[in-house]
């Protein structure tokens, strides 16, 4: 998505849609190599797993998850220069924010948490309502991989992944999303606030009425209007 900060608003039913494609061959093996020898020789880096992430050198970050009664939300800033490996691979120079995303999903289903380990971390614990600075080591265990993912950074980088390919230099912001399973989706999401976001799911099968009435219910009391 082109511009800086997003504002997403919507609710629908979606597939599980693999889209995309990565490249293969010779080519694409000394590409990632080159990415990943870059990313660790830089002053911090990131590995990110479909199970959580590991951030090594100084990272600011703050999250909550569905323990805390909504949406998972991960928000991270880093500056300098700084690489990634793991499902994103690449370098970059400048100042990065991420915000990773994983919905709610409506039934009989026991919340599932992250855990945080930051090593001495300001404060030691990671949460909604303030940054913690990392200045060596964070990991999160993630209960669930994200779906949606917005990322921006001002001033250079090569990345290529699941979550985003580019070579740019200024100001360039992308959003990712990514459904992992049949259903219905409502999503309220602001960049310029996003422990604020607001997303769900509901199980959808073919030939299964679609629970209009709570997703429109759940739009005004979450206070999420167009």
């Amino acid at each position: 998505m082109g511009g800086l900060p997003a504002r997403l608003l919507g609710a629908g039913a979606v597939s599980d849609d693999r889209h995309g494609s990565r490249p293969s061959g010779r080519h694409a093996t000394a590409t990632r190599a080159l990415l990943l020898l870059a990313a660790c020789s830089s002053a911090a880096c990131v590995v990110r797993t479909e199970r959580g992430e590991h951030y090594v050198g100084p990272v600011l970050v703050r999250a909550t998850d569905a323990c805390r009664g909504g949406s998972t939300v991960v928000q991270s800033v880093q500056a300098g220069v700084f690489g990634e490996v793991g499902r994103q691979n690449g370098v970059a120079v400048g100042v990065a924010q991420r915000v990773a995303l994983a919905p709610v999903t409506t039934g009989p289903r026991e919340a599932q948490c992250d855990r945080w380990t930051v090593v001495a971390g300001v404060p030691g614990d990671v949460g909604p309502d303030h940054w913690t600075f990392s200045p060596f080591y964070a990991r999160r265990d993630a209960a669930a991989p994200p779906e949606l993912v917005w990322r921006l950074l001002v001033g250079a980088q090569a990345t290529g992944g699941t979550e985003q390919s580019a070579v740019s230099v200024g100001a360039v912001s992308g959003t990712e999303l990514r459904p992992r399973r049949d259903g219905v989706y409502r999503l309220c999401f602001d960049s310029t606030r996003p422990m604020a976001t607001r997303f769900r799911t509901w199980p959808y099968q073919p030939g299964t009425p679609i629970p209009a009435d709570e997703i429109i219910e759940e739009g005004r009391d979450d206070g999420c209007e167009p």
